[in-house]
């Protein structure tokens, strides 16, 4: 029940990161200011963030219980993952 919860959840997420990257395209094309081409920029970047930090996380917790580690296994490798995401979250600051 939890898992059904959780691919309900990304699928969501991943619709709602979809169509914030195409309306960030639509106000490049439309306006061609600078500063929209930026926010796309910085919404990619935290948009690819996201997905690193919190989805990979649980998705890594997931395939690392499948194969049946320890306990400290599995902390160490999904408290890694957001170390993977972070460049992209510097990235989206600077912007």
């Amino acid at each position: 029940m939890l898992s059904l919860i959780f691919i309900v959840a990304f699928v969501l997420c991943f619709a709602i990161a979809t169509l914030c990257a195409l309306m960030g395209h639509q106000l490049i094309n439309t306006y061609k200011a600078v500063f929209y081409r930026f926010y796309f920029y910085y919404l990619l970047a935290f948009l690819v963030f996201a997905i690193y930090a919190f989805w990979g996380q649980i998705g890594m917790q997931a395939v690392v219980a499948s194969i049946k580690t320890s306990s400290e296994v599995e902390l160490i490798a999904t408290g890694f993952m957001p170390i993977l995401g972070l460049p992209f979250l510097i990235i989206a600051m600077i912007m």
